[in-house]
């Protein structure tokens, strides 16, 4: 259950601590892996954001705050750390 289906937002906390623990956490998934996650956590919040309260993406809601500070937001905070990375691996079939 997430906070838009709690109907309440919830303090994220230390931010840096937050990535560097998931970056520990993938440290050892392959390339393909990343990307399937990254394509579950998308689908997952498109879901969500779908079944929220139109309510939640009015102007000055705090709602459409934390949302966009946890998508849009987020992706171009950490935009260039991402096409760094994509650069640096290759999507090809394991032993291609």
């Amino acid at each position: 259950m997430s906070a838009l289906d709690r109907g309440r937002i919830e303090p994220v906390g230390n931010v840096d601590h937050f990535n560097e623990q998931a970056a520990k956490r993938k440290a050892n998934n392959d390339s393909r892996q990343t990307v399937e996650e990254m394509e579950h956590v998308h689908r997952s919040l498109r879901d969500q954001l779908a079944q929220a309260p139109t309510a939640y993406f009015e102007p000055f809601d705090p709602f459409r705050d934390m949302i966009d500070s946890c998508t849009v937001l987020h992706y171009q905070e950490h935009g260039s750390q991402i096409r760094i990375w994509a650069s640096r691996h290759s999507m090809a079939p394991p032993n291609a």
